[in-house]
């Protein structure tokens, strides 16, 4: 699940970004354990139909910390990419055969298992939003 993705403003500061972030993880408390993120039907979108997704879910305080995190990181980006408004784990992008790829999600045999929110990386983005290499991985304090 993304929290914010975008092309760092022209001279950005990586570090200061990273810091940031920190900042955030460390203001996130756990309430006495890992939130638990759900997981929705797995689904390809159909604002451009070619990325396979599965909406999540997690505690009210998660969302507004996400949200807030949002927020303060906007200023990093020259313009934050595009992201749907409900929070989602991407599971593939398509771009042939979209009726198979359909065919196999309505069989139903997709589900994914809660899990807790452990951590937070930071990372690089690759061709479609694809994370790549991880800079840092900050453990939520729990």
């Amino acid at each position: 699940m993304t929290i914010a993705m975008g092309t760092l403003r022209s001279g950005g500061d990586l570090e200061a970004l990273v810091a940031a972030v920190e900042r955030a993880v460390s203001g996130f408390h756990g309430g006495g354990g890992p939130p638990v993120m759900a997981f929705g039907p797995v689904y390809r979108e159909d604002l451009t139909g070619h990325y396979v997704f599965a909406d999540v879910t997690f505690p009210e305080r998660v969302q507004q910390w996400r949200t807030q995190t949002q927020h303060d990181l906007e200023a990093f980006f020259v313009e934050p990419a595009r992201t749907t408004d409900v929070p989602h784990l991407t599971l593939g992008h398509v771009s042939d055969d979209v009726e198979k790829v359909d065919a196999f999600l309505h069989t139903g045999r997709l589900a994914i298992p809660e899990c807790g929110l452990l951590s937070v990386d930071i990372s690089m983005s690759g061709p479609k939003g694809i994370k790549q290499s991880v800079l840092r991985s900050l453990p939520l304090a729990l």
